[in-house]
């Protein structure tokens, strides 16, 4: 699946010191850096010329955590209204008040002291209808417990490297595709759906990975070679044609003849032309196929490219037929065997 990106990997273990910092502040530690950096709360600290290297590394942790943390209202004295995250479903941003409020005002100025519940009437005077119907939905509780942070990415709200280490990947694939002017798309969870829909098939892991690969062209075919400067054969070897994953896959007349006899026997129908890019195509076909048939596509793929990488390497050419027979592409013991595995039986 590819290797961490260190410089991100870092950054989480570092955000993971400085959470320990904002929830264990009587800690020797955290009293020892507060005395020498900052006052006040340590979101609110920053680098100072003469800092330590130390210090250096924590604000650099901090950036990542500072970005999706969210504060949880108990009695309201620690969180700032403007500043902090606080208002449920609008954690990726701060609220925006109406009204000019300063930034150091309290979410406590929101609770009526004497009955322990929100100001219905100065909410609706101070934010938007929206907002102020998000601030009455958070509950309160009796006892005016003190406020805590919370972080979004996993159930318990805990900080955790793992979770944080994918936010910030995930971040940064957004940032580079915009970069490239390749948006993406704005139905986050239909795309989550086709990532769970691909991940699901029952075959092998190796299958999957290669169907995850051909998604992000990853695989290396002559034109992606070609496309990174290493010297290798561009062209297909049986047609000699330019070959991409759509020729490799779909295009030239061996593998069209595979899919042909594929059809006969188990009833798999896949669409031959090309919708715009491999993910769209390949979630198109997944969407509108059984488990059954998922999982006699991802073995057809792999043979398909098993068949492809045999050729390449010198081994004789077989007839689609042929190979559909002797599984070298698709069925033989194979397909019956990870059929037997992977789905169910009837009885």
């Amino acid at each position: 699946m590819g290797f961490r990106d260190m410089k991100l990997f870092n950054q989480a273990m570092l955000a993971r010191q400085c959470w320990r910092l904002m929830l264990e502040p009587h800690s020797l530690c955290a009293k020892v850096l507060k005395g020498r950096y900052y006052q006040g709360s340590f979101l609110d600290s920053a680098v100072t010329r003469s800092c330590s290297f130390t210090w250096r590394s924590l604000m650099f942790g901090k950036d990542l955590l500072q970005r999706d943390i969210v504060w949880r209202v108990g009695n309201g004295e620690n969180i700032r209204i403007t500043r902090d995250r606080w208002v449920l479903d609008a954690s990726c941003h701060t609220v925006k008040p109406t009204v000019f409020i300063p930034d150091e005002l309290r979410v406590s100025a929101l609770i009526d002291t004497t009955t322990g519940r929100w100001n219905e009437e100065l909410i609706a005077a101070c934010f938007s209808s929206t907002d102020a119907s998000r601030i009455l939905q958070i509950p309160l509780s009796c006892n005016r417990v003190p406020d805590c942070v919370s972080w979004p990415w996993t159930k318990t709200g805990t900080f955790t490297i793992k979770s944080a280490y994918i936010m910030a990947r995930c971040q940064q694939v957004y940032l580079k595709t915009s970069a490239q002017g390749k948006g993406a798309t704005s139905n986050q969870d239909q795309a989550a759906n086709d990532w769970k829909r691909l991940w699901k098939i029952k075959v092998p892991p190796k299958m999957l990975i290669m169907l995850w690969r051909f998604v992000h062209y990853c695989l290396p075919t002559g034109q992606q070679l070609k496309n990174r400067n290493i010297t290798a054969s561009e062209v297909c070897c049986h047609c000699a044609r330019e070959e991409n994953l759509h020729h490799t896959f779909i295009g030239y007349q061996y593998v069209a003849e595979v899919w042909k006899e594929l059809k006969k026997r188990t009833g798999l129908k896949i669409n031959q032309k090309w919708c715009g890019s491999a993910r769209n195509w390949l979630f198109d076909i997944l969407s509108r196929c059984t488990s059954r048939e998922t999982t006699i596509l991802a073995i057809a793929f792999w043979h398909i490219w098993e068949a492809r990488n045999a050729m390449r390497n010198g081994e004789t050419e077989l007839h689609p037929w042929c190979s559909v027979e002797k599984n070298s592409c698709i069925c033989g013991y194979g397909l019956p065997a990870l059929l037997s595995i992977y789905l169910p039986q009837k009885v």
